[in-house]
């Protein structure tokens, strides 16, 4: 039994020895490598965020003003439109017009 003990107390001192050990100088190095490169990705995203962010500002004025320019045009056709329209119609009720006075002068010449 003293050897299996002896063998019980030895192991316990090899897992203590196997635990946690100060990580190597390569380990170390590696991790660091890892960090510095997160954290030029980090700022590298930063940077492009921020540049797409003015995109996103200058589309957005963009848009703006071609929505203001698009209410202008609207509005010019539709003042066109009416304009149009309206020329339409007087040249109908000049027609018109001009229509019942010759109907009215043949009318008047048949009962003379």
């Amino acid at each position: 039994m003293n050897a299996d003990t002896e063998g019980e107390d030895s192991q316990p001192e090899e897992d203590g020895e196997k635990g946690w050990k100060f990580p190597s100088f390569g380990v170390f190095s590696d991790y660091i490598k890892k960090l510095l490169s997160l954290e030029a990705t980090v700022g590298f995203l930063k940077e492009e965020n921020k540049r797409i962010s003015n995109e996103l500002v200058n589309v957005q004025r963009q848009t703006s003003q071609q929505n203001g320019q698009l209410k202008v045009l609207g509005e010019f056709v539709r003042m066109a439109t009416n304009v149009q329209i309206e020329a339409t119609a007087r040249k109908s009720a000049t027609k018109t017009v001009e229509s019942m006075i010759e109907i009215m002068r043949a009318a008047q010449s048949k009962r003379d």
